[in-house]
């Protein structure tokens, strides 16, 4: 079941960029590669460090786990993060505005 909403629609062009963030973070860890190393490595890249970590958290698909989303929002803070970036982008992959407002803290 949805939190707080029916099961949402990501817009196209995010499933194609996920679908490709996803491919290149799962050759990098069969390289070996730590996830520090990947966030930073994709980074360079021209990828957005808490899109990367998005993905590497399993949230991309918005599902039931609000302590992984807790979980995640409350990494991005210890970074620093823009929180309206990390909204916008939750809100992309699908995410529910009353629930990424309750993680966020908003």
């Amino acid at each position: 079941m949805w939190p707080f909403s029916n099961k949402p629609k990501q817009s196209e062009q995010f499933r194609k960029n996920i679908k490709t963030l996803i491919s290149n973070i799962s050759n990098l860890e069969k390289q070996g590669m730590k996830q520090e190393e990947i966030v930073e490595k994709l980074s360079k890249a021209g990828w957005k460090p808490h899109v990367i970590e998005l993905v590497m958290h399993k949230l991309h698909i918005p599902n039931s786990s609000v302590e992984k989303l807790q979980q995640y929002v409350d990494k991005q803070k210890l970074k620093a993060r823009d929180l309206e970036e990390i909204k916008e982008t939750l809100m992309e992959a699908g995410w529910n505005e009353d629930l990424t407002d309750v993680a966020l803290g908003l």
